[in-house]
């Protein structure tokens, strides 16, 4: 039997701020989201072995990671 896996996304703003991240468990990728693991779980990951489904912004809205066209880094 094969192993299945679910695609991690996640979708950016005009300042390569991530602003969404998701699981195509749940949601379809649109045009622009950015396929960061093609063999990921369930649940959404921001970097293998993370924490599932982390926040993506603090406690005053701003963003908490960037998109440097290779991973997500802390802002």
């Amino acid at each position: 039997m094969d192993e299945f896996y679910n695609k991690h996304y996640i979708r950016t703003d005009e300042n390569d701020n991530i602003v969404k991240g998701f699981s195509d468990a749940f949601e379809q990728s649109q045009d622009g989201d950015i396929c960061i693991n093609e063999q990921g779980g369930y649940q959404f990951r921001l970097v293998p072995g993370g924490e599932e489904n982390p926040p993506l912004f603090d406690d005053e809205g701003n963003p908490l990671y960037r998109w440097n066209g290779q991973k997500a880094i802390k802002v």
